[in-house]
């Protein structure tokens, strides 16, 4: 199960991330699209604001519905989302949401969707997916340095410890749901090997109570749930709220049977500067294979703005 949280109470219905971002099918769109429901779970949030990095592989697990079983794309055989660029616009919250999924441009090879997350008929998540078919691609295969240009990946068992339960840790609720591994030397997978803080490492496993390994759409996930690096400066070390604005991601392979059981996540931002900054995201298996880059913008807040309302009763804007 899933590690219990200080913030609810004992009885509380804790959610596997198959479920908590599960879709159901409303209705057939006219232009081709499909209206999904979907329900935001408070057990995979950051503070009251559902986790962006699960926002994600929610509406990856739409647009893997759509290219499924969608009657107007299904032929394509396309069922593997291989880039996603989100944009944040407005702040979500845990409850009822919908997720509209509507064709851009659909190919023989590659085909492109809008997906909106949409609550209260609001758009808080705007985004454009690709779909393809991994096992069917074929071209041009170069050698690169792959995972070798950041340099020796530290091995989980010889050289990583697990991280620090942090029972008093309200706000990460999301944090709850894996196990992390940091390298025994630096702090929380920074400040390692000489390197700078503006660099962590981590292996992470998922602990959901489901049992099973990482699958496609849960690198969205994966790809934003880590320790923040400006936690690793004396500046900004008391807690602060992240908030992405921006993600992309490109999946580079598919899993194995019964998902990934471990990954290895690289995180690195290039400039903190004025409350902004960038993270480059590094995804890898256990034989070192690189499974997903990501890019993100993100600000830098006052932890209290995580909880303000609206006059309203509404969200408050970022």
């Amino acid at each position: 199960m899933s590690l219990p949280n200080p913030q609810f109470a004992k009885d509380f219905e804790y959610t596997t991330l198959a479920a908590a971002a599960a879709v159901t099918p409303l209705e057939q769109l006219d232009e081709g699209g499909t209206l999904f429901w979907a329900r935001l779970r408070e057990d995979w949030c950051i503070g009251v604001v559902p986790h962006g990095g699960y926002l994600t592989t929610l509406l990856l697990n739409a647009t893997t519905f759509y290219f499924t079983y969608s009657p107007s794309v299904c032929d394509l055989n396309q069922p593997h989302p291989i880039h996603c660029a989100l944009t944040f616009t407005t702040r979500c919250s845990p409850g009822p949401a919908t997720v509209r999924v509507t064709p851009l441009k659909l190919g023989r090879q590659y085909s492109f969707v809008r997906v909106e997350l949409l609550q209260d008929s609001q758009v808080r998540i705007d985004a454009t997916i690709v779909h393809a078919n991994i096992s069917l691609e074929s071209g041009a295969t170069l050698q690169s340095r792959g995972m070798g240009m950041y340099g020796e990946i530290p091995d989980r068992v010889r050289d990583c410890k697990p991280a620090e339960e942090d029972s008093g840790n309200k706000l990460r609720v999301a944090t709850y749901k894996i196990l992390q591994f940091f390298p025994k030397e630096g702090v929380d997978g920074s400040g390692l090997r000489g390197r700078p803080l503006s660099i962590r490492e981590q292996w992470i496993k998922l602990r959901d109570g489901s049992n099973e390994g990482f699958g496609l759409t849960d690198l969205g996930f994966v790809c934003d749930i880590f320790t923040p690096i400006p936690e690793s400066y004396p500046e900004t070390m008391r807690r602060h709220w992240y908030p992405t604005l921006s993600l992309g991601m490109e999946i580079k392979m598919l899993p194995p049977l019964g998902g990934w059981e471990w990954l290895y996540v690289r995180i690195e931002s290039c400039i903190i500067k004025n409350g902004r900054m960038d993270l480059e995201v590094v995804i890898c298996d256990e034989e070192a294979q690189v499974v997903a880059v990501s890019k993100h913008m993100a600000l830098i807040l006052d932890v209290s703005r995580n909880r303000i309302k609206e006059k309203n009763g509404g969200d408050a804007k970022l």
